[in-house]
């Protein structure tokens, strides 16, 4: 049955990437109606479905007016989408990035791999898979059915009964290990006692609420919230801590009783040597008495730096032209990419820029009435209408406005890259002292109705008015502004 699209709606899909097969074909086939509007033959409810994904996004992101209309309208008339939707795949590799981009992919939609035996479900912006093959996505621990308190219940049982189409295997669902208040667990080289259990925490790389937590207060003082997986259980706590007991009991006296600690090493009488040892001298004063009572003082260590005014100076100017040139460099990225999409950079951009450039450009001298020309350039006209008197007269009239840089090949229809960059009006000579203004962004020619720049037309009709000029009427969708020079009696 022939179903059909709004306008603004149809555009918006014409833009997008539509990832789905069924939904794709039956876009590809679809002819025009009435305005913009698009008619398709769907060949199931699901090409419907897919759309109502698509229109519900658009509400969502709250677009334009006419895309936020015409999504209400196929909405009324379609219907919304199902709350759980089923997207096949040929691998999961593909499954997981198009979860990552596709509007039409939403938080709790089943996901089915046939070629690697995967079936699985959406979590937030995690894909995880119920079979005990997974590929690429996630795997889940214990039940899903109790993941965020239930909320993928219907998920979990729609993707089950297609694994159990296909035969197949779903993953073992073992219990997350549980830890009593009281238990002694341990987690790598830290040992600690679960003080709370199934203790609530909101994770924020995936938006939900976990409830099967544990708090654990760790020897040595601080205090954590995980999971219980995350743990294991102390083995032989109990012993550990008794020999920590003991260790900490043992005095320095009977440490040291009856060891050679605080006696000479190799002490022999006088009598029994054949040259004298100085002890502190042949064996060192590790073990002289005196070292042995006496604390070792440590000499506080002082540093003193000082730098010279000149090499501040240095380093601050270096700096300031380090920033400068950072913030030219990404001035001039930003007004790039804006000329390659066919916008006009933020004003910001546009003023240092135009500064930058007025400061890396020689001094001119400024001469009353003469248009300015120079390597094959001229403002506010191309350089071979430059010296007409209608131009002239008309660049008087027009003075202190933003003047477009022409050249005598520049298309303002289909501007070349270094052409994007051009702004200001542009003035063309027609005959008998009328003339044609038209006002440049981005290096095209901008209409009356044409958002936001469109009223600099008639920003330039009110200029040529006051100076005496006679305007002609200007329609909505009118690209300039015709004007005729004043007599002069």
């Amino acid at each position: 049955m022939a179903t059909v699209i709004p306008g603004a709606l149809a555009d918006y899909l014409t833009d997008q990437f539509i990832g789905d097969d069924e939904t794709r074909d039956a876009l590809d086939a679809a002819r025009r109606g009435r305005g913009r509007t698009l008619v398709i033959e769907p060949t199931s409810t699901r090409v419907l479905h897919v759309i109502s994904r698509f229109a519900e996004a658009v509400l969502d992101m709250k677009r334009n007016r006419a895309q936020r209309d015409a999504a209400r309208l196929w909405i009324k008339r379609a219907g919304h989408a199902p709350s759980v939707m089923v997207h096949r795949f040929d691998s999961t590799e593909e499954a997981y990035n198009a979860t990552q981009c596709r509007d039409d992919i939403r938080d709790g939609d089943v996901l089915v791999v046939e070629g690697e035996g995967v079936v699985g479900f959406l979590r937030c912006t995690w894909p995880v898979a119920i079979t005990a093959e997974h590929g690429e996505l996630h795997t889940v621990e214990g039940d899903p059915r109790t993941l965020d308190d239930g909320r993928y219940v219907p998920s979990v049982e729609a993707a089950e009964r297609i694994a159990a189409e296909h035969e197949f295997a779903l993953a073992p669902r073992e219990a997350a290990p549980r830890h009593p208040v009281g238990t002694r667990v341990h987690q790598g080289n830290r040992t600690g006692t679960v003080t709370a259990v199934d203790v609530p925490t909101f994770h924020l790389d995936t938006l939900a609420t976990s409830h099967d937590n544990v708090t654990i207060e760790w020897d040595h003082g601080t205090t954590s919230t995980i999971h219980p997986s995350h743990v294991d259980a102390a083995e032989n706590a109990t012993a550990d801590a008794e020999a920590q007991l003991a260790a900490a009991e043992v005095t320095e006296a009977e440490a040291t009783e009856g060891t050679w600690r605080g006696a000479w090493i190799g002490e022999q009488p006088a009598a029994d040597i054949l040259f004298a040892v100085e002890g502190t001298v042949e064996q060192g004063a590790l073990f002289a008495p005196e070292a042995a009572t006496a604390p070792a003082v440590r000499e506080p260590i002082v540093a003193r730096a000082s730098f010279r005014p000149a090499d501040l100076a240095q380093l601050k100017t270096k700096a300031a032209a380090d920033r400068a040139a950072y913030r030219a460099e990404t001035d001039d990225r930003i007004a790039a990419e804006c000329a390659a999409h066919g916008v006009a950079p933020s004003q910001g951009v546009a003023d240092r820029i135009a500064a930058r450039a007025a400061e890396q450009a020689p001094a001119r001298r400024v001469i009353e009435g003469v248009i300015v020309q120079h390597a094959g350039t001229a403002e506010g006209s191309t350089p071979s209408n430059a010296t007409h008197p209608d131009i002239v007269a008309a660049r008087a009239a027009l003075d202190g406005l933003a003047v477009a840089t022409m050249t005598d090949h520049h298309d303002v229809t289909e501007p070349t890259e270094d052409e994007q960059h051009v702004r200001g009006y542009l003035i063309d000579p027609r005959t008998q002292g009328r003339v044609a203004v038209y006002w440049l962004e981005g290096g095209r020619t901008v209409r009356r109705d044409q958002m936001p720049h469109g009223p600099a037309l008639d920003c330039l009709a009110d200029r040529l008015k006051r100076r005496g000029w006679a305007v002609e009427k200007m329609l909505r969708s009118s690209a300039c502004v015709f004007a005729h020079r004043p007599t002069t009696d």
